[in-house]
């Protein structure tokens, strides 16, 4: 069958005025496509959309040069369902510029929307218990997640929370090392991991807070 859907790509960082039309269009002069589709929600572009070539010739093609489309370099590719596609680091996004008074909760609440949301967390100072004005956001791994981490990167200019424009970025590994060390204090019981303060004690220091 075709599990592995080897000549499926992704296709990042759209305008949003690029139409599924226009994107058949532009990829199809690489080889015969059997399916494109820019991914909608509520009626409006996501930014981002796949296309499926008949040949993997046309999929390697298309991957090989810059794509230009609709007055844009938009970010072409291989979808990869499963493991391949966990590799990669992207699903985490940094938000900074946080109110003071944006919980957690606010927090999952405004990406939700994008995609399926593993974890989410407002960083507390350890002394003040107030928020730090920044957090970070991530995306479920595989395919999806990487697509809704995309597509929120790519609304860039239009995030606000509780009325306040918000930033975001895509979160390095340095400032997840750094921003993102629990492992000094908190539950003996709440695993720690390097790379992400745990929702355990996240409520716990927010419950000190109030």
């Amino acid at each position: 069958g075709r599990a592995g859907q080897p000549f499926k790509l992704f296709v990042g960082g759209l305008s949003s005025q690029t139409t599924t039309e226009a994107l058949r269009i532009h990829f199809q002069k690489y080889g015969r496509l059997v399916d494109a589709v820019v991914m909608l929600k509520n009626g409006r572009p996501r930014g981002f959309g796949f296309i499926t070539f008949d040949s993997p010739a046309g999929a390697v093609a298309a991957l090989a040069e810059p794509q230009w489309l609709d007055g844009r370099f938009v970010d072409v590719k291989r979808a990869v369902p499963g493991e391949h596609a966990q590799e990669r680091p992207s699903n985490k996004i940094f938000v900074g510029g946080l109110p003071q008074d944006a919980s957690t909760e606010d927090l999952r609440a405004c990406f939700a929307s994008y995609g399926p949301v593993a974890d989410a967390v407002v960083m507390v100072d350890r002394r003040t218990k107030r928020s730090r004005g920044f957090g970070f956001v991530r995306f479920a791994n595989g395919i999806q997640g990487s697509a809704a981490a995309d597509a929120v990167l790519m609304d860039a200019a239009s995030h606000r929370l509780g009325g306040k424009w918000i930033e975001v970025k895509r979160a390095t590994p340095a400032a997840l090392l750094r921003d993102d060390s629990p492992c000094s204090s908190g539950d003996a019981s709440t695993t720690c991991t390097p790379t992400s303060l745990t929702l355990a004690e996240q409520h716990q220091q927010a419950s000190h807070r109030l």
